[in-house]
């Protein structure tokens, strides 16, 4: 059956999604597939995938993400972000509480003024605990 109103990059991103899950020649198989994650049987077909994606505010600036990144494909756990946002929500993505939220680092020092590096090295070279690194004054 023919697909009918191809959106190409809506097309690209439902492709390469069914690729990384379900080929393990995929380099980012490993990542996906490899790791238990599935592509839900109604996105299986481009037309699922796409009324799903029209339905939930698809537009050509916007990136697929999963909520749970270690969840599978599926309207319940995916929903369409700007690409920086889709950056602070990956697995390596290092996470800090502040005033109870769990925020990416980078987030973490944009909201308490720091440097990222700053903060970063706090955590990591210096170990300290999330409230002493986003806290303890600044020397100059």
């Amino acid at each position: 059956m023919a697909v009918k109103n191809v959106n190409k990059r809506l097309y690209q991103i439902w492709c390469d999604m069914k690729y990384r899950c379900n080929n393990p020649k995929s380099p980012r198989y490993r990542y996906y597939g490899g790791k238990g994650v599935t592509v839900c049987s109604g996105w299986m077909e481009y037309e699922g995938f796409k009324l799903w994606a029209e339905d939930n505010g698809y537009k050509d600036s916007l990136v697929l993400q999963r909520h749970n990144v270690d969840g599978n494909y599926d309207p319940n756990n995916c929903y369409w972000t700007e690409k920086n946002k889709q950056n602070q929500n990956q697995s390596t993505t290092h996470h800090i509480k502040v005033d109870g939220e769990s925020v990416s680092v980078s987030e973490a020092a944009r909201r308490v003024g720091l440097c990222r590096s700053t903060l970063s090295n706090r955590l990591n070279a210096y170990g300290y605990n999330d409230i002493d690194a986003v806290t303890k004054e600044v020397r100059a």
